[in-house]
């Protein structure tokens, strides 16, 4: 690529000019835009994904839900295995601004969703809240086992307040400040820096993040060596560019495991089949257990279930592999960068 389109690809990264289709060379754009008002000059923006093609190359990916004009979800869903998980992106408009929205009613609709999601599978959420938290628990003390976050903007808004109240209400929490590599500000401009943008996880799924890292726009564009391009027709961005590793709890060998099948001869059972001293000791262990409740009934019966599958595999005559895939312990060689935002 030439270092022009190296800096198209910076701004695209941030979302803030958006259009009804977004082209960037080896990325899929999976977006929701406002609708344009019959007045306007230009597009009124919206909300999205650019998504690497090497993801989408392991993932089916859908959008699941754009009720909210500055709400979207996706899924994504493994190709290979069956594990999925849902993304969201959001954009709340600035207090103050043309395309105001009412914040109350925007956390309530976000609430909404997260409530109807997160039975399904895991879920992200990240955007820009125009929200400044300051130190504000995200979590109940003396109640939730979480670890405070670095605090880089001391400043709270009502907006914040808000934003809060949808953290605890739904028990997730921010990930700026938390498992970083590099934290800073997100928002630049004449009014000074703030922290105005987040990643936000459910607060048992924290541990599946690794090194968050806020680059600031000015890094960025040095690191692309793409300075000399912002002029009169380009401009740096405004937005921090965030940015973490995800990772899949699993294991390629337990998948691969998974395909094996189990076929067992039974017409030619073997005569020290349950007969042996350990297993005879076990099975009147067990018929000797007292039960006094339905727990504890599970539990003997599973025991006896467990020892029978272990006789069966000691005496197995045969195995073969199925077609069916599983997902056990993969671990995804892949880092998700998804960049959110909105603009208006």
């Amino acid at each position: 690529r030439t270092g022009a389109d190296k800096c198209l690809v910076i701004r695209r990264y941030n979302l803030k000019i958006l259009h009804i289709n977004l082209d960037v060379e080896g990325f899929t754009w999976f977006g929701h835009n406002r609708v344009k008002h019959k007045k306007a000059v230009k597009e009124s923006g919206g909300v999205g994904f650019l998504v690497k093609n090497s993801i989408t190359k392991e993932f089916h990916i859908d959008i699941i839900d754009k009720e909210h004009e500055d709400i979207l979800w996706i899924q994504l869903r493994s190709r290979r295995y069956e594990y999925k998980f849902n993304l969201c992106v959001c954009y709340l408009t600035p207090e103050n601004s043309a395309h105001n929205v009412d914040p109350q009613n925007f956390f309530s609709d976000l609430i909404t969703q997260v409530f109807k999601y997160q039975q399904d599978c895991p879920f992200y959420i990240l955007g820009d809240f125009n929200s400044r938290c300051g130190y504000s628990k995200d979590f109940i003390e003396d109640v939730d086992d979480i670890v405070d976050r670095q605090v880089i903007d001391v400043h709270q808004n009502k907006y914040g307040e808000y934003f809060i109240e949808f953290l605890l209400s739904t028990s997730c929490m921010i990930m700026n400040g938390r498992n970083c590599s590099n934290n800073d500000f997100t928002s630049y401009n004449y009014a000074g820096q703030s922290v105005v943008d987040y990643g936000i996880v459910p607060q048992e799924q924290m541990d599946n993040y690794r090194n968050f890292m806020i680059i600031s726009p000015t890094n960025l564009i040095e690191k692309a060596k793409c300075l000399h391009y912002m002029d009169g027709r380009n401009s740096i961005p405004d937005h921090a560019l965030l940015s973490w590793d995800l990772m899949f709890n699993c294991n390629e060998e337990g998948a691969k495991k998974s395909n094996v099948s189990k076929k067992f001869d039974f017409n030619s059972i073997p005569s020290d089949y349950m007969n042996s001293t350990e297993v005879q000791k076990n099975i009147l262990s067990i018929e000797s257990a007292v039960v006094e409740d339905i727990q504890s009934l599970d539990t003997i019966y599973d025991e006896f279930v467990s020892l029978v599958k272990e006789e069966m595999d000691t005496h197995r005559s045969e195995e073969h592999t199925s077609e069916l895939q599983s997902l056990t312990n993969l671990v995804l060689p892949h880092k998700l960068e998804k960049r959110g935002g909105g603009g208006g």
